[in-house]
């Protein structure tokens, strides 16, 4: 920013009415990118804040632990000490593993 600001001063210098002009609105926009990056620069600063206030209690709370429970029939009959193994998506280790009681529950 400091190097186009001696650069367009250097050019400032020629006396050319047109090309005055053309430096001045150089020298204007290059004012107003630098109030724009300021400006940018809090949004996205407040956009984080505001994304992480309300994003990171979410991550918290997600971890509560569920329950999950069943019956194991061969048609109408439940079966007894069958093995049940609950596995994550795309995995071939189970999570968990347990034996169903006399009457098929898990």
């Amino acid at each position: 920013m400091a190097a186009l600001h001696h650069l367009v001063a250097a050019f400032h210098q020629i006396n050319c009415s047109p090309t005055k002009k053309f430096v001045d609105l150089i020298l204007q926009s290059a004012k107003t990118l630098q109030q724009n990056e300021k400006t940018m620069s809090k949004f996205l600063l407040s956009a984080f804040l505001l994304s992480t206030i309300f994003i990171l209690p979410e991550f918290g709370f997600s971890q509560t632990k569920l329950k999950l429970s069943g019956i194991v029939s061969d048609s109408s009959k439940p079966l007894a000490l069958v093995t049940v193994r609950m596995f994550k998506k795309n995995s071939t280790a189970p999570l968990q593993t347990t034996l169903s009681k006399e009457n098929g529950g898990f």
